[in-house]
């Protein structure tokens, strides 16, 4: 009787295992189906989009409804010079201000005057060049 009841057990496990190898080979199967169909829908996706700039490019591009021949790049360029220039000379005086007035004047915080001297004007700079520096004859239409 034990044997039986052993056996009986037995088959249950052997057709559980059939059970999930048939399902797990189903999923991966379906999984793969799954795949292909999603690489397919971006394929198609990529080419429409494509095909749409292609569409767009072909079109003449519309006319600005507000054409401005002047150029204000150099006189915002003159501007930032000078701002740079008198950021600069501001703290080089209070550079040479604390220089003169500290009895140990070597102890300056060397991190902060180069973040002050350097990095901020790079950051200025990087922050608005896209609205300066404009390649010539792409000029800006207003709304």
């Amino acid at each position: 009787m034990h044997y039986v009841l052993l056996m009986f057990v037995w088959l249950i496990a052997i057709t559980c295992l059939i059970f999930l190898i048939v399902s797990g080979v189903k999923r991966w199967f379906s999984r793969s189906r799954d795949r292909k169909r999603e690489r397919r829908a971006q394929r198609f996706a990529r080419l429409a989009e494509r095909f749409r700039r292609r569409r767009q490019m072909d079109r003449p591009a519309p006319e600005p409804d507000f054409v401005d021949n002047i150029d204000f790049r150099r006189g915002l360029k003159t501007v930032g010079w000078i701002a740079f220039i008198l950021w600069e000379a501001f703290w080089i005086s209070e550079i040479a201000e604390r220089f003169a007035r500290d009895p140990h004047p070597l102890q300056l915080p060397y991190f902060f005057l180069l973040v002050v001297m350097v990095g901020v004007p790079v950051a200025v700079y990087y922050g608005v060049r896209k609205y300066v520096f404009v390649a010539p004859g792409a000029g800006a239409s207003a709304p």
